[in-house]
């Protein structure tokens, strides 16, 4: 899948704050130099919602919160340099350094559930055999802990989430999908374990004697 991907970056800058104090005047000075900067590169400035919130600069899908530290967001990678070459004009702050971590995709949910698909389907039933995998036949494993650190390690971040819960969204339900037809193929055995709370949902990776008995191997 072709999908134009989006990094987390922050640009550091040193600006005079300190442990949570700048002055007044600095930080006015700061915001309004800021401001000027990127709406002279065409870049849309946002005000926060209230009167101490920092702002926020836009180009396209390019977003910055501008805090006297770091502007820090999800960034198209050509611009990188351009935020870096207008940071380096400042005089109210230096541009320190550039921090990039998690790309940021920009897919709909159908889009992003395709992309696990076109990415995992290849190795997904290995993962989840491994996953599941315990000494014997009558040990097993909480079946949510296991699915949430395998979506955990799937998951990729997009501009639509708004809930950070591993397995929540697209990625929870290709997890489901796996793991359904994995037990419906008797890939995986589970079983229940009666708690305080009520029954808690195991499951573990059937043997190989289990999977050559339904032909599995």
């Amino acid at each position: 899948m072709n999908k134009t991907a989006y990094i987390e970056t922050y640009f550091r800058i040193e600006s005079g704050y300190d442990c949570g104090y700048m002055s007044e005047e600095k930080v006015d000075r700061f915001f309004e130099e800021v401001r000027h900067l990127f709406a002279e590169k065409g870049f849309l400035v946002k005000e926060g919602k209230y009167k101490d919130d920092c702002p926020e600069v836009h180009l396209g899908k390019t977003c910055l919160y501008c805090h006297p530290q770091s502007l820090s967001g999800p960034v198209l990678k050509e611009h990188i340099e351009l935020v870096e070459k207008i940071l380096t004009q400042g005089t109210t702050f230096q541009y320190l350094r550039t921090d990039m971590y998690d790309e940021v995709f920009d897919l709909t949910e159908e889009e992003e559930l395709a992309y696990y698909h076109e990415m995992h389907d290849m190795t997904i039933e290995g993962i989840f055999r491994e996953s599941f995998q315990t000494k014997r036949s009558n040990l097993y494993k909480s079946r949510e802990q296991v699915l949430e650190t395998i979506a955990g390690k799937l998951r990729i971040r997009t501009f639509r989430e708004k809930c950070f819960l591993a397995n929540a969204g697209p990625v929870g339900r290709y997890i489901r999908e796996i793991y359904e037809k994995m037990v419906a193929t008797g890939e995986l055995v589970e079983g229940y374990k009666h708690t305080d709370s009520g029954k808690l949902p195991i499951c573990r990776t059937a043997t190989a004697k289990e999977l050559k008995r339904i032909n599995i191997i």
